[in-house]
């Protein structure tokens, strides 16, 4: 099955009910640190990145370039939450509830996941 995220950087976050994909952030916990699962391939594209998952063969689209450095910069801060505060500009409370929900759109898809709460961070 193949699911399709449209991952705008809007306080919404869209995605197709046929799919079994949700935008359901209450499994997403930005206080938790996160991470780029190895499982995926980032291409970048002139709107952001388009995310291939090698297991289950999904497709995403990061229709972000700032999303797309979110991503990657996750693993270098304790938290979602200081990743989007660190990256995102202006974090003001609308962009940073749009970034949490398209994370949470991310987790879901499995192109992020929990990283070790070992390590250092920023």
């Amino acid at each position: 099955m193949r699911c399709v995220l449209n991952l705008a950087v809007v306080p919404s976050v869209n995605s197709t009910a046929s799919g079994g994909c949700s935008d359901d952030p209450s499994r997403f916990d930005s206080t938790k640190p996160w991470k780029r699962s190895a499982k995926i391939g980032l291409r970048p594209e002139p709107f952001g990145a388009l995310a291939y998952h090698f297991d289950t063969r999904r497709l995403v689209f990061l229709k972000s370039t700032a999303l797309v450095d979110l991503v990657e910069a996750l693993v270098e801060h304790g938290s979602a939450d200081s990743a989007i505060e660190a990256i995102i500009q202006p974090a003001d409370q609308r962009t940073r509830r749009s970034h949490q929900l398209a994370l949470a759109s991310l987790a879901e898809a499995g192109v992020i996941e929990l990283a070790s709460p070992t390590g250092v961070f920023t």
